[in-house]
């Protein structure tokens, strides 16, 4: 079983009649009511309206998820803000004509697990014994080590990848051993595997750290068209709306999936047909219905080799209640109550899961990787929460991965 990334607070959307491709569906809000339409529109202006500022951004099209943690960094980073952005919204980033166009469509959902892996397997044994023992900044892995790729691929919403820009030198990361078990189910015989909880004790908040940018400014295409479809300085409209303003300005009419017709879409800027036509064709599409292709998998055999290599780094007989590191890079078999004799709390946890004191069980491995700006983030769009007495509800920016073995 894979284990992903922990978030400390439920994700939050807008509850739309007509739900776009990739959009997150209807949640209540912490209060208990609905996210309003009119509060995700304003968040969302507001947010995308600072990046465009931020970026000298001239004209964009963005096809709006739901409700996301907004924020905007202070300086300007071209392609990286923009890939980030793109990845943190789970859309597919494209310049037309210098347009800048996040569309649901052509999403690709990558898998962050070999990319993290493959970072692992370039740490010496000192540096991940360090990792593990006191943690390590990513300016510390030098320059390269943590790619634009793999940060990407675990930033999961707007404003950790507004920290990620900003303070991601800064950032600290973490490794230890994540034990585990695996058992056949008592009811249905199928083989189960169980994290231990016997995480290093770490706090879940930590103060924020300082700035330290990790990626370069690398310019953005620039607007190469000027024509009669004017959005203006950004505002939303729905898909629908878009297109009648583009069949008013060019005189003509546009085909539109009426599926589609209430998405939500951030507009910006001065087009011509053609450019038009182009990004329409992004955003007004919708996934094809077919199988998605395999992503890249994670080899968990050469995982095996280097966690045995690392797993007196990675763990204590203390963090492990007396047992050895050895016992589960062997794959040591004993009885659930033979097991529970080190950690009495685990004969409680065994119970709730159906297993006798008899009952084998295999030990089994992994890894935790953690990545931590410091601090906490909104987990609401300011209008949502002064709208509710000024209340904070926030999420820890400390994120955990974990890489599971054979």
């Amino acid at each position: 079983m894979v284990v992903f990334p922990v978030l400390l607070a439920c994700s939050l959307s807008l509850a739309q009649t007509s739900q776009s491709p990739g959009a997150k569906p209807p949640a209540p809000s912490p209060d208990g009511a609905p996210i309003s339409r009119e509060d995700v529109i304003s968040a969302w202006e507001k947010g995308l309206n600072d990046i465009c500022r931020v970026e000298k951004i001239g004209a964009m099209v963005f096809t709006i998820p739901g409700w996301e943690p907004m924020a905007t960094w202070k300086k300007q980073y071209g392609v990286p803000a923009m890939r980030i952005l793109a990845k943190a919204t789970r859309t597919a980033w494209f310049q037309v004509n210098g347009v800048q166009v996040f569309s649901f469509a052509q999403y690709d959902y990558a898998n962050y697990e070999p990319m993290l892996f493959n970072l692992l397997q370039t740490l010496d044994p000192e540096t991940v014994k360090k990792a593990a023992s006191e943690g390590l900044t990513l300016g510390e892995l030098g320059n390269g080590s943590f790619d634009m790729d793999l940060l990407s691929s675990l930033v999961p919403d707007v404003a950790f990848g507004a920290l990620m820009l900003e303070k991601g030198g800064n950032a600290k990361i973490g490794m230890q051993l994540l034990p585990m078990i695996e058992y056949a189910d008592p009811e249905t015989g199928k083989t189960v595997r169980m994290t231990l909880p016997w995480a290093a004790d770490s706090p879940t908040i930590t103060p924020p750290v300082g700035d330290a940018p990790m990626f370069s400014y690398a310019p953005l295409e620039p607007l190469s068209t000027q024509g009669p479809l004017d959005f203006g300085d950004g505002k939303v409209l729905s898909l629908k709306e878009m297109v009648a303003q583009a069949e008013e300005a060019f005189d003509t009419r546009y085909y539109l999936d009426f599926r589609l017709a209430d998405t939500l879409v951030y507009v910006r800027g001065n087009m011509d047909k053609a450019t038009f036509e182009k990004v329409y064709a992004l955003v007004g599409d919708a996934q094809p219905p077919v199988e998605r292709p395999a992503r890249a998998s994670l080899d968990r055999e050469t995982l095996q080799a280097w966690l045995a290599q690392h797993a007196d780094s990675l763990s204590s007989t203390e963090q492990l209640h007396g047992m050895q590191p050895a016992d589960f890079v062997e794959g040591k078999t004993m009885s659930a109550g033979d097991l529970a004799s080190y950690d009495p709390a685990l004969r409680t946890l065994f119970e709730q899961r159906g297993l006798s004191a008899s009952t084998q069980v295999r030990l089994r491995m992994g890894v935790e990787f953690s990545l931590d700006p410091g601090g906490i983030r909104s987990a609401l769009p300011p209008q949502a929460a002064g709208g509710r007495g000024g209340v904070n509800y926030g999420v820890s920016n400390r994120m955990r991965f974990a890489l599971i073995g054979r």
